[in-house]
């Protein structure tokens, strides 16, 4: 890699998005600083892209109202980038000290088109946790993903706070918080709360999600409904070609019948692609590309 390549790898981050011949990034600067009305708190969002070719960065659009969450997913949908933006809940105490992070406040849905650089947002998400003292300093916003012409957004929150150190041993986290998936839709610009509980993996045309407290999970593929019962997907399971994928192992939708992973136990089965199973380990460093044969081998 040369030094023209390394800079611009630096500068672009770890969640770069790929479209026609440009690589599309955040640059997001936010802190306090003095105003004539005193201390401060800002943001300066920027959405940039670097030439594909000549590595040339150019900026395409600008916003201050909020900033885009690391890990907090997005859609692509023909030019038009959607993902969940953050107001950074800042806080002022009495000595005019203000601090500030990205869990709590308000959670934006917001798009922008890739080509103009034209900016949307949708507004709040949710509101109404604003009521239960936890969510100031739990509440998050994350896109899960396209499924059936709708992006999903999975909002959560504790109604009260419970600190780690408090919890008891082997507590489920769906027990602490909740849990609530909205759906929008990018035709008619409409976000609201959706029937569905929150996927672990979805699709144009596949949706998992958990039956929790249940143990069992329901796939909706192609229109149609099928139970996994004795399964909790949880947010880790995925499915590919007839198939239910765990970090321990996969269940022929056939049958229900498990099979394991052999040496690759705790990997994560990415895609299936060119009739081939893509994992990658645990850190994201490695990955491998299984054939049909080669994966029902492994046990």
């Amino acid at each position: 890699m040369d030094s023209a390549s390394e800079c611009t790898a630096n500068i672009i981050g770890d969640t770069p998005i790929v479209h026609g011949d440009y690589i599309y990034f955040f640059d997001v600067k936010d802190g306090v600083e003095e105003t004539s009305e005193g201390r401060e708190f800002y943001i300066d969002t920027k959405l940039k892209r670097a030439s594909l070719e000549t590595s040339e960065i150019e900026e395409i659009s600008e916003f201050t109202a909020c900033e885009p969450r690391e890990g907090g997913g997005f859609v692509l949908i023909g030019d038009t980038l959607y993902f969940c933006g953050d107001d950074m809940n800042p806080k002022k105490n009495e000595y005019g000290d203000i601090g500030y992070a990205d869990i709590g406040g308000i959670h934006y849905f917001c798009s922008v088109n890739l080509e103009n650089g034209e900016y949307k947002n949708y507004g709040s998400i949710y509101d109404d946790d604003k009521q239960y003292s936890g969510a100031s300093t739990s509440s998050t916003a994350r896109v899960k993903g396209y499924y059936n012409s709708k992006i999903y957004i999975q909002y959560s929150f504790m109604k009260e706070y419970v600190e780690p150190s408090e919890k008891p041993a082997h507590t489920d986290s769906r027990d602490i918080f909740t849990i609530l998936n909205f759906e929008f839709d990018p035709t008619t610009g409409s976000l609201t709360q959706s029937d569905l509980p929150s996927a672990s993996f979805m699709d144009d045309n596949t949706y998992l999600y958990s039956d929790y407290p249940e143990n069992s999970s329901t796939l909706i593929y192609n229109g149609e409904t099928h139970k996994f019962n004795g399964v909790d997907v949880k947010l880790a399971g995925r499915y590919f070609n007839n198939k239910l994928f765990m970090y321990d192992g996969w269940y022929d939708k056939a049958d229900g019948s498990k099979h394991g992973l052999g040496e690759y136990e705790e990997w994560k089965v990415q895609a299936f692609y060119d009739d081939c199973y893509i994992l990658a380990d645990p850190s994201n460093k490695k990955a491998v590309k299984l054939t049909e044969e080669e994966l029902r081998a492994l046990e």
